[in-house]
């Protein structure tokens, strides 16, 4: 019998023929699919939906920080390699604090989760949207020029910007979002790093907000 318990840093299994347990962790997941019949389905498919849960964000439901900055990474190292452009829009939700103090920290939440659901429905199957922290969110937009890049941020923000969100049961709340796009400088130099397209996304997105707010500033290349 396969025995399998689950501890705080991984899912462990033990095995008559072995004495010692083993570190999924450790040793990766390499042989979940070989051995889903003869009793380690269960306890991988534990492992699995951790893991989901590890790299989702609890309010939204969006990828988390460090997810998304392994989607991020993924993303530009594909573009190198397909010599192809990559850029990511920062979203920050415009004068968020007033909703907190008027309506309070749960309608803000729900806000929150409002905008993530808009995000989501308007992107694209191969963006990627994440909760970066606070009221900031960052989306993915992988084979993007700037001009492909600036459309697609409009579009974020005047779908978000068409509608009040509902919150707090019959409260209405109109919500606009300040966004800064940043490319890839050079999507056929050996190395791009993201801390410096997100750092010109910032910065854009600092433009947006001191030009008035609900507005998309591209940053200069």
């Amino acid at each position: 019998m396969i025995e399998s318990k689950l501890t705080t840093s991984g899912i462990f299994f033990s095995a008559p023929a072995k004495s010692r347990w083993f570190s999924v962790w450790k040793r990766g997941f390499p042989w979940y699919k070989k051995r889903t019949l003869n009793g380690y389905g269960l306890s991988a498919r534990i492992f699995l939906a951790k893991l989901s849960i590890e790299k989702s964000e609890k309010l939204s439901g969006l990828l988390n920080r460090r997810a998304l900055t392994d989607q991020a990474m993924s993303g530009l190292a594909r573009a190198k390699r397909k010599q192809q452009p990559f850029a990511l829009a920062m979203v920050d939700i415009d004068h968020f604090k007033s909703v907190n103090d008027t309506y309070g920290h749960a309608a803000g939440d729900q806000v929150l989760s409002q905008l993530a659901a808009r995000l989501t429905a308007a992107v694209r199957a191969s963006d990627n949207v994440g909760r970066w922290g606070g009221e900031e969110f960052l989306v993915l937009l992988p084979e993007s020029n700037r001009e492909q890049a600036l459309v697609a941020a409009e579009r974020l923000r005047t779908l978000i910007e068409a509608a009040p969100m509902r919150v707090e049961g019959d409260i209405q709340v109109k919500v606009t979002v300040s966004i800064g796009v940043g490319l890839s400088r050079d999507p056929h130099a050996s190395a791009i790093v993201l801390d410096t397209i997100i750092r010109t996304a910032d910065d854009a997105l600092y433009q947006a907000k001191a030009a008035g707010r609900n507005r998309v500033v591209v940053a200069a290349t």
